[in-house]
């Protein structure tokens, strides 16, 4: 399955993947968070490409991501990318749109990797416009890569070591002495 989560809301781009779905019908796509409410003012209420999920605990949604074949950010505006890094974190291959904080998280989580260890990353993760023709040719990459997805798992544990607490804030500090010191 393809996995995406969050509020069912413009901003949020889950609209865009209508088309997306009548254009990758083979696979099924799941989607958490939201209300059934918002849900059925984004999706037809009879959209069988569609899985509504509902809420899910950040375990259920730890799950979902790891098991997902790509997890899809459709954002048209996204301010943090929490997901992004709840999602690199879990090992999934993910389709994202190039908006708002979400290159920042893609940036951030390649920051330790190797030459070699960035070039494994983008086979796996594809930052595209927020339309359903880029997502569809994301998707489309990560879908037929040949290659396994073995050596990006490998990555992860570096990936998830740039989203602890303690390397955000020594890196804030450093910051800070900086600017006090110039």
């Amino acid at each position: 399955y393809i996995f995406s989560i969050g509020r069912f809301v413009h901003k949020k781009g889950f609209d865009i993947l209508n088309e997306v779905s009548h254009n990758i019908p083979e696979i099924e796509f799941q989607l958490g968070g939201g209300s059934k409410e918002q849900f059925l003012q984004s999706f037809s209420a009879n959209s069988i490409e569609f899985n509504f999920l509902g809420k899910l605990t950040y375990i259920e949604s730890f799950k979902k991501y790891s098991k997902a074949k790509i997890t899809i950010v459709p954002s048209r505006e996204e301010p943090f990318g929490i997901v992004i890094a709840e999602a690199l974190c879990c090992g999934s291959p993910i389709v994202a749109t190039n908006v708002g904080g979400i290159p920042e998280v893609i940036k951030l989580a390649k920051t330790s990797l190797t030459k070699n260890e960035k070039s494994i990353f983008n086979q796996w993760v594809k930052l595209v416009e927020p339309d359903y023709k880029s997502l569809i040719l994301g998707i489309n990459e990560i879908l037929k890569n040949s290659d396994s997805v073995e050596p990006f798992l490998q990555i992860v544990p570096k990936i998830q070591k740039q989203f602890t607490w303690n390397n955000q804030l020594k890196k804030h500090y450093k910051s800070l002495t900086y600017l006090i010191s110039n």
